[in-house]
């Protein structure tokens, strides 16, 4: 290359790169070597607003304040402290609903006692020579031809145990319980190997209401013994829609009319 087309290209090569450093110049605050002209430290970078429920927007404009688009340190520490208040006050809340509500629960879970209640054969004519034992209740029973087997143990119950009225304040008498949750066996009915029938003790004053409600209890007691023999165990479902009230046709039902009928034949002088 002679000397005249070596000079050209230099002068060229210089002067392209004078306006590249100048482009650069006028968009970058770092001289070209990547330092920073004079003192002044590099501009702040804005930040991306954070868009999330609950969670404020902030930048990194430390005059926007608190109530604005950003905040700064003391006032996002307040308002962290704030929102943890508020997270503290509704924990409290749900902790005392669940213990108001825990109890109600349980009792809401599907569940059945043998109950007697509701005889359409009351009223009772009331003994003239008063109130029975157990043991006189008992012998009435048999020698009407309701079958009391050896495991049953019947007590009489004046109410102060409030056993019988938290069943239901018709309830005349009852025995076991069943909740949904489980299967059952005979033996899970039993209570130091027999099975316990409370008995309100007013029943005791009438013939009438002993023969209308044992043999109401005795018919749900003896079916479900032979269904235990034959099946073994049971699911506690079947056993609620056998016992519960109101399901026409069930156990229960039918042992209503056990009962009516002993009283009808009672009555009636029939033995």
């Amino acid at each position: 290359m002679s000397t005249t087309s070596r000079a050209i290209a230099e002068t060229t090569a210089s002067a392209h790169d004078r306006r590249r450093i100048a482009v650069a110049a006028l968009v970058s605050p770092r001289t070209v070597d990547g330092a920073y002209r004079g003192d002044s430290p590099p501009p702040p970078r804005e930040l991306a607003p954070i868009d999330r429920p609950g969670i404020r927007s902030l930048t990194a404009d430390p005059n926007a304040g608190g109530a604005g688009r950003g905040c700064s340190g003391a006032a996002r520490i307040a308002s962290g402290g704030m929102r943890l208040k508020r997270l503290w006050v509704a924990l409290g809340a749900s902790v005392a609903l669940l213990r108001r509500e825990l109890p109600l629960l349980a009792r809401r879970r599907p569940r059945a006692h043998g109950t007697a209640q509701g005889s359409l054969s009351k009223p009772w004519r009331r003994n003239a020579d008063g109130r029975r034992t157990i043991l006189q209740a008992v012998e009435l029973a048999k020698r009407w031809g309701i079958v009391v087997e050896d495991d049953v143990r019947i007590v009489a119950s004046d109410g102060a145990d409030g056993y019988l009225d938290s069943l239901g304040a018709e309830v005349d008498a009852a025995y076991a319980g069943f909740t949904s949750q489980r299967s059952y066996t005979w033996d899970d009915l039993l209570i130091q190997g027999r099975i316990v029938v409370k008995l309100r003790s007013a029943v005791l004053d009438s013939d009438e209401g002993i023969l209308d409600v044992l043999g109401h209890e005795m018919h749900e007691i003896n079916a479900l013994r032979s269904m235990f023999e034959q099946r073994g165990r049971i699911p506690g479902a079947e056993l609620i829609a056998l016992a519960e009230v109101g399901r026409p046709g069930n156990l229960h039902d039918q042992a209503w009319d056990a009962g009516a009928r002993v009283v009808r034949s009672f009555r009636g002088g029939d033995q």
